[in-house]
């Protein structure tokens, strides 16, 4: 059986950006957006370094989460200012919300990730980053 080097959580984080960076660069192509495809270009080199355990990564995997999820909360509360949920029953409502709801937990769940991978190594080696060269 091979050994991988990098562990599963991270090859968990990994593809889970990759799907992100797939879908702001679908949305870039259709809608036109750049800023869909700057998210998407960041998204991609998230999972590049991510993959290979660089430590700079984490900060680009944190920055989108922060995003997405701030995102999502301004677009709930500008809905919520004009009355958009006002014309939905409550169930209908939270329907609507779903997507939204499950691609913020699925951000946090990266960065949790991530986050839990770099801890783990810094208590080992008593440093900050992998305890490989980032070069």
């Amino acid at each position: 059986m091979v050994k991988l080097d990098t562990p599963v959580g991270m090859l968990v984080a990994v593809a889970l950006m990759a799907l992100y960076a797939l879908y702001g660069a679908w949305i870039a192509i259709g809608e036109h957006s750049v800023i869909s495809a700057f998210g998407s270009a960041v998204a991609a080199v998230a999972c590049v370094g991510t993959a290979r355990l660089k430590s700079w990564s984490r900060y680009l995997v944190y920055l989108l989460t922060a995003a997405l999820v701030g995102a999502w909360l301004y677009s709930l509360y500008a809905a919520a200012a004009v009355g958009y949920f006002d014309r939905y029953p409550i169930r209908q409502a939270l329907w609507l919300m779903a997507p939204g709801a499950l691609l913020s937990m699925v951000s946090c769940v990266c960065a949790f990730l991530v986050w839990r991978h770099f801890r783990a190594v810094r208590r080992r080696s008593g440093a900050s980053g992998t305890g490989k060269p980032d070069a």
